[in-house]
């Protein structure tokens, strides 16, 4: 049997869904075990041991597992915009509350709204030109942006 098993990379975490297979002299599929997890989600390489076994015949292959810790991503752009400003949140790190409030330069509320992260919000269409403050509050922590909307 000659089987290439290609290395899997993810970050945050790395499933593997597919069993490898491999074809016997008699062209006969033979699917592999293996007792390693097949999930991974600390920052790492590890190697799994997929075995095939056809009767009394049985082969091991190893296969590398690369997963890559994303640093939190934390993004508001464009700045200064003369139409809208995108907010952009990437995590690998589980998170409670994440909430979005921007305030004018006299500190009204101009909006809130909850978020989610790993996704991109649009916001700031319809304010004025003017100068803003975005607040995101996420795992405890407030992080504040001055915004620009020009004319």
């Amino acid at each position: 049997l000659e089987i290439l098993l290609p290395e899997i990379k993810g970050d945050c975490e790395v499933k593997l869904y597919k069993t490898p297979v491999a074809l016997n002299g008699c062209r006969k599929a033979i699917r592999a075990s293996t007792t390693d997890p097949l999930v991974y989600s600390v920052p790492g390489t590890y190697i799994v041991t997929w075995m095939y076994k056809d009767g009394s015949t049985s082969l091991t292959q190893v296969q590398k597992v690369t997963v890559n810790k994303n640093e939190t991503l934390l993004k508001v752009y464009p700045n200064p915009t003369r139409h809208e400003f995108r907010i952009f949140i990437k995590t690998c790190e589980p998170f409670g509350k994440l909430e979005l409030r921007v305030y004018d330069v006299v500190g009204r509320l101009v909006e809130a709204r909850k978020m989610a992260a790993n996704q991109e919000i649009l916001f700031g269409s319809a304010y004025p030109a003017s100068t803003y403050f975005a607040h995101v509050m996420w795992n405890d922590k407030r992080h504040v942006y001055k915004l620009i909307k020009s004319r």
